[in-house]
């Protein structure tokens, strides 16, 4: 028996990483589609990145260039991955954009569950708040399906116009997604 990451989330909030069981808890992850065991992965994998020098490579990178990193999630992954970027390398360059999930009534609120209609206003939101600072927006593939687009039938495009700010897409996972950071921040010069 094993209880879903929101359990933990829920009851711990940013001390999550703290508190959630180890990975050999979750055996071969079997029910990781489910939502149980994806918090420990992801956890690890960005503790790992941090003490491998990725995380401080993808810094000095977007230092370099002077730009944020905005990367979209749902509210579940919010108390906790603020508190763990705050405390990384990546601090103040990689900077979680969290988005509500009203189009299925806000009590949905992960990240693979996102729409566009509720990215995409962020995205310009934002966009305008930070008026002259160079972000790069950045969506997790996660919220998109193997035809390309989101569960309200949007494409990047899609997304790009409607926010008003160029986007990318990029993995789930720290040590995927990191060197896809670095690769489109050097891009940008």
């Amino acid at each position: 028996v094993f209880a879903a990451d929101e359990f933990y989330v829920n009851a711990f909030g940013a001390d999550t990483p703290a508190r959630i069981p180890p990975a050999s808890d979750y055996g071969d992850y079997d029910m990781f589609e489910d939502g149980i065991g994806i918090v420990r992965s992801y956890v690890d994998e960005f503790d790992e990145a941090c003490e491998s020098g990725l995380a401080a490579r993808a810094a000095e990178v977007l230092a370099a260039r002077d730009l944020t990193a905005r990367y979209i999630v749902g509210e579940a992954m919010q108390p906790f991955l603020d508190a763990m970027i705050a405390n990384s390398p990546l601090a103040g360059r990689l900077v979680p954009l969290t988005v509500r999930n009203d189009y299925f009534g806000g009590n949905v609120n992960v990240t693979g569950l996102l729409t566009a209609s509720d990215i995409a206003p962020a995205i310009k939101a934002t966009s305008e708040e930070e008026e002259g600072t160079h972000q790069l927006f950045l969506l997790p593939s996660v919220i998109f399906n193997d035809n390309g687009v989101t569960l309200d039938d949007m494409t990047v495009q899609d997304i790009e116009n409607a926010a008003g700010a160029p986007v990318s897409v990029v993995s789930c996972n720290p040590f995927d997604y990191l060197p896809e950071i670095i690769k489109l921040a050097q891009d940008e010069s």
